[in-house]
């Protein structure tokens, strides 16, 4: 099948929920899955929580942790900015996920391990500015960390300039962004803890308002599985539109992990593309 247009690029990995080894990849439009030519947008916000829920972990604290933000003494909970920021695509929570995550050691220690990722900058510049007095960067104020009557304190950090593509918000690869969902999914690998990421799991799963338009053109084809999960995150930013998502049938013990990309303008095309791809599994052209 190929790609009629020349900004879509889509990767696509089949897989044995039991055995991960046993793997397909097909791809459409791209022949580098490490390509970085294209905005990311919101799809990163996925590992902005995760390296937030990895610290928590690492602190031994849980879903129920409160954090006070000390620059203008913002408390909020740990689901009230992993949430909003995945299933809403907030932008002001994602930003926080990173100051707690803390934007150095998520940059130097966690994207170390997905290729070619990193968080550069906050989103929305402007409002961060006003809601932070001043900070348009990741450094992180003092932050209070709150739980069951147990209160940590972490020190204020500076931010941490950007190397892989500096003059970027964020950057990333569709590998990276399938490595991700199989981390967090399937291999639980992450070093997040087990309360924590049902937490992060619950918002992937969850329906979003929008954004899901290629995942569903996909599905809406294929009547030979039943998915019992369904995980993803969408984003949008200037001329891109991008999606990735895994989907799981475990009763037949099979997985599709997949990321795509590509022009806004060509919204539409990517769609009838999912659409030809969902027919291409469901006729069994694409599988193991």
């Amino acid at each position: 099948m190929k790609i009629p247009n020349k900004t879509s690029k889509i990767i696509l990995d089949v897989f044995n929920i039991d055995n991960l080894q046993a793997k397909k990849r097909y791809y459409w439009g791209v022949n580098d899955e490490f390509a970085t030519n294209w905005i990311p947008a919101s799809v990163v916000k996925t590992f902005a929580a995760a390296g937030a829920l990895v610290r928590l972990s690492e602190l031994n604290f849980g879903p129920e942790t409160v954090i006070t933000f000390k620059d203008v003494n913002e408390v909020i909970s740990i689901r009230n900015l992993i949430e909003p920021a995945i299933i809403r695509s907030e932008n002001m929570t994602y930003n926080r996920l990173v100051q707690l995550a803390n934007h150095n050691l998520i940059n130097e220690n966690f994207l170390k391990n997905y290729n070619k990722t990193e968080l550069n900058s906050p989103y929305i510049k402007k409002d961060w500015e006003k809601r932070t007095s001043g900070n348009v960067t990741f450094s992180s104020p003092q932050i209070l960390l709150s739980e069951n009557n147990r209160v940590v304190t972490l020190e204020a950090s500076p931010e941490r300039p950007g190397k892989i593509v500096p003059h970027t918000s964020s950057v990333t690869t569709l590998d990276a962004l399938n490595k991700l969902m199989i981390d967090l999914v399937i291999e639980k690998n992450t070093g997040i803890s087990e309360e924590n990421s049902s937490l992060l799991l619950g918002a992937l799963g969850a329906r979003k308002a929008s954004g899901e338009d290629f995942s569903k053109s996909i599905i809406n084809q294929i009547k030979i599985f039943n998915f019992n999960e369904n995980y993803g995150k969408h984003g949008f930013n200037g001329e891109w539109y991008s999606q990735s998502f895994l989907i799981l049938d475990r009763n037949q013990n099979i997985g599709f992990n997949i990321s795509a990309v590509g022009a806004i303008g060509d919204k539409s095309l990517l769609n009838d593309i999912g659409g030809e791809i969902g027919r291409a599994i469901n006729s069994g052209n694409i599988g193991l």
